[in-house]
């Protein structure tokens, strides 16, 4: 394993460990989250800047505010990260008032949105991403009015920053979605399907060069299971019978590697800062809306 990996990895462990111990009762997948922006940023978990970041949370929103649910732990460790964390709560609460108007109902994806549009350095440009990001939404529930949701926000936000025209973003994602569940048949929901497409939307790459590639990556997978299970080892090794590896043998499943990858891509050509969705560099200036 490459050494930069490994230890960013035992400092994820380290970090996941000291904000267990001071937030044990909080929901376990925001202490990871938590803990891997501390690590991405190569630092450990600072938990006093943290108490510190929470009592400012504290005088901005009420205890009801969705900035105070299970995303707390999240806008915490960002906020520790921030040389002023006060302006950046202030900054992420502007735009998130920006995004939350007409909404029925505020929720934790609403937060990580403008969060991410504020680590994006595009707060003054919030307005005009809100309405890229609302088209983007209406577009993917007409194509899938059972599979879009809330949870599909901050990555059409994403979306919307990479200045891409929408017609095409779409176009790449109905690509991605069809050919990745009428062709290769990974046996995997369609939810999660259409997850994967928004996220290879997010590459420089076409509809058509993305399922190419995601036909390369499904070939090798298969082949290594393949091989894998008429290894010699796989079954002495295991105590499983023979043809079993303790996994369903399906389909592939290779949906979560293939994405990583993508994303993995995308992300190396925008990084820019610390936190991973503040890489969404736009390929064009969004320009501000006027009234």
């Amino acid at each position: 394993m490459d050494q930069d990996l490994a230890r960013k990895l035992e400092l994820l462990a380290s970090n996941k460990q000291t904000i267990d111990h001071e937030y044990m009762f909080e929901m376990g997948l925001s202490q990871a989250v938590a803990a891997l922006l501390f690590a991405i940023a190569d630092q450990p978990a600072d938990i006093e800047r943290m108490r510190e970041c929470r009592k400012i949370l504290s005088k901005k929103v009420s205890a009801l505010s969705a900035f105070r649910d299970s995303t707390e732990l999240v806008v915490l460790a960002r906020m520790a990260m921030a040389q002023n964390p006060e302006k950046y709560i202030d900054d992420t609460l502007e735009i998130y008032k920006i995004f939350s108007k007409g909404a029925f109902f505020s929720d934790s994806y609403m937060v990580l949105t403008s969060m991410i549009v504020c680590d994006s350095n595009q707060k003054d440009n919030a307005a005009a991403i809100k309405a890229r990001t609302d088209e983007i939404m209406r577009r993917m529930a007409k194509e899938h009015p059972l599979l879009t949701s809330n949870e599909d926000l901050a990555l059409a936000a994403l979306l919307a920053m990479t200045g891409r025209e929408i017609d095409d973003i779409i176009n790449d994602m109905e690509e991605c979605y069809s050919y990745t569940k009428n062709e290769l048949r990974l046996g995997v929901d369609a939810n999660s399907i259409q997850t994967l497409a928004q996220i290879l939307a997010l590459t420089s790459a076409t509809g058509s060069q993305t399922s190419s590639a995601l036909s390369r990556t499904t070939s090798i997978s298969s082949a290594h299971t393949s091989s894998s299970r008429h290894s010699p080892h796989s079954s002495t090794s295991t105590g499983l019978p023979s043809g079993s590896s303790g996994t369903s043998s399906k389909a592939p499943k290779c949906s979560a590697r293939t994405g990583a990858s993508a994303a993995s891509r995308w992300t190396s050509r925008h990084a820019s800062c610390s936190p991973p969705w503040s890489r969404a560099k736009s390929t064009r200036q969004i320009q501000p809306t006027t009234n």
